[in-house]
């Protein structure tokens, strides 16, 4: 079972539009998809349609002991299954801070051991920070994708992912910074295409081959509770997802899958 963590230090860089898109295109090529949402605002949970009602098990659940079988919750989309995240998660957080326990930073990672067999792949879509539930996230990955719009405070959250999955690694963990995708990419401006090539030149981590670019049709898919290569399939950046998810597993559909060199 591979597992993306999708990571940023800074929000509104499309991390939740990424890991939606990507847990759809995966689930459409006969793969079984599990989306977690551990996020405390709960949009990946929103944009597919879950709600939380009495007797929900969430993540924060699962944080606190709950089985996460318990907690997934299928889809309108075949083989695409969701654990929601919600607000509970901040009162999680302190909860884990208190415990000043070491192990606390494993429980998603032991939760998961429990659906091994049962998925293909798993997204974690995180929040813009480095709380407990996103060290979690960290442990649990073993890729670690970076959404990433050209800015200057963008680059600066990159350098805070790479030096923690350096720390994981030397804590013994397998987990690697697979690539940055670049999102909301507008070509026809200078700083996009110079910040796009200092990305590739004068950084450490890898930078995915495809772009994101910047379009209406995503705000407009988000609205309407759809992936964007669903809502608006010929428009560039439902065209950018596909191409990305092929970058990142080559040979989807068939038994050896790749992901960027």
């Amino acid at each position: 079972m591979r597992t993306f963590a999708i990571v940023n230090m800074k929000g509104g860089v499309a991390k939740t539009t990424t890991a939606c898109n990507m847990a759809y295109l995966l689930a459409q090529n006969g793969k079984r998809v599990l989306l977690i949402d551990n996020d405390i605002q709960g949009n990946a949970s929103a944009f597919y349609e879950q709600r939380k009602m009495a007797g929900t098990a969430t993540v924060a659940d699962v944080f606190r002991g709950a089985s996460i079988c318990d907690a997934i919750r299928p889809t309108r989309y075949k083989s695409l299954s969701v654990v929601m995240g919600d607000m509970d998660l901040a009162t999680v957080n302190m909860e884990l801070m208190a415990r000043r326990d070491p192990r606390a930073a494993t429980i998603l990672q032991e939760a998961m051991e429990d659906i091994q067999e049962d998925y293909d792949f798993v997204i974690i879509d995180c929040a813009p920070n480095m709380t407990p539930n996103v060290i979690n996230a960290f442990l649990a990955a073993t890729d670690i994708i970076v959404p990433l719009e050209i800015d200057g405070f963008s680059i600066d959250g990159l350098r805070e992912v790479e030096s923690r999955v350096l720390e994981a690694r030397a804590a013994g963990h397998d987990v690697r910074l697979t690539g940055v995708l670049v999102t909301k990419f507008n070509s026809r401006t200078k700083m996009d295409r110079e910040g796009l090539q200092f990305l590739r030149t004068k950084t450490n981590s890898p930078v995915f081959h495809n772009v994101i670019h910047m379009s209406i049709k995503v705000k407009e898919s988000v609205f309407q509770h759809k992936p964007v290569v669903e809502y608006a399939r010929k428009c560039r950046p439902a065209q950018d997802y596909r191409a990305f998810v092929a970058e990142l597993v080559p040979n989807l559909g068939t038994e050896q899958e790749g992901a960027l060199a």
